[in-house]
């Protein structure tokens, strides 16, 4: 059995830095909202082909960020026709698997060194997961303006998956990258030195 202790300081210290990470602190959700919405329009905005994305504040709020696509073939003269609007939950799609993520790292009993190791290349991870997760959303979103051949079952399944993975992106993503930067094989020996056949890794 896994000492009780150990347990109890990894979950605890996961509690604190979790609510210290997602505590509403003033004037953090502009600043972050900006941060958004000059890398996403590095990564996705402008113009291609017929394709045109921008990242505006939404409805005027500072914090907020929504993703305005526009098929430029369904233009009028005047510059008036469809769009289609993606409202951005910036607190599900980053801020939240970002704060699981360094909690869980930071509550980890291994040395330091290795937490600020698996800090830089978990972050680095998981902003290339969720950049991916948010092309997806807009490639699907695309499909309304005729800017992507969607359509019957692939339209379903397309969905289906964009809804799925938004779901677990929260818990499910930074948890499988937690595991995958930070726990080493000999840390089960290290933390549970009960375990039978286990051995020891130097650190």
């Amino acid at each position: 059995m896994p000492p009780l202790k150990l347990i109890a300081r990894f979950v605890g210290w996961f509690a604190v830095l979790f609510a210290i990470f997602v505590a509403p602190w003033p004037g953090a959700g502009r600043v972050e909202a900006v941060c958004l919405r000059y890398v996403a329009t590095q990564a996705f905005g402008g113009v291609h082909g017929n394709r045109e994305i921008s990242f505006e504040e939404n409805l005027g709020r500072a914090e907020q960020t929504r993703a305005v696509i526009v098929n430029r073939a369904l233009l009028n003269s005047d510059g008036s026709g469809p769009v289609r609007n993606v409202d951005i939950d910036l607190d599900n799609l980053v801020l939240r698997p970002l704060a699981v993520l360094l909690a869980l790292i930071l509550a980890t009993p291994i040395p330091w060194r290795r937490r600020g190791w698996a800090v830089l290349s978990g972050v680095a991870v998981l902003f290339v997961c969720l950049g991916a997760l948010l092309g997806l959303c807009l490639w699907v979103e695309s499909a309304e303006l005729a800017l992507v051949d969607l359509s019957g079952v692939r339209k379903t399944v397309a969905m289906d998956f964009r809804s799925a993975t938004l779901a677990q992106a929260v818990i499910a993503l930074p948890v499988l990258i937690w595991l995958m930067v930070t726990l080493r094989r000999g840390d089960a020996a290290r933390f549970f030195p009960a375990a039978p056949g286990s051995s020891a890794e130097e650190i």
